[in-house]
C-alpha cells in the first residue's frame, strides 16, 4: 500500500490550486475532479428521468442510476 501523499490527493481538486485553507464545513464539500468531469458529462449527454420514460435516453439513464446504486452496494 502506498502512503498518503497530500499533493497528490490536492491535485485531485481543482478548487484546492490556490494553496488556501478551508476551515468550514461540509456544507461547502470540494468536489474532485472525477466528480466535477462526470457531472459535465452527465449534463452535456443525458436527457429524462430515472424510472420515469420509456425512450432510449431515458432507459440508459435508468440503467447508469442503476449500475452506480449497486456499484456502491445500494438499493436503486
Amino acid at each position: 500500500m502506498n502512503a498518503f501523499n497530500p499533493v497528490q490527493f490536492r491535485a485531485q481538486f481543482p478548487a484546492l490550486a490556490d494553496a488556501g485553507v478551508y476551515l468550514d464545513s461540509a456544507a461547502t464539500t470540494l468536489k474532485s475532479l472525477a466528480v466535477i468531469e462526470a457531472s459535465d458529462q452527465f449534463y452535456r449527454l443525458s436527457a429524462g428521468n430515472v424510472h420515469r420514460s420509456q425512450f432510449a435516453a431515458a432507459r440508459q439513464l435508468t440503467e447508469r442510476y442503476e449500475n452506480a446504486a449497486r456499484t456502491r452496494g445500494g438499493a436503486a
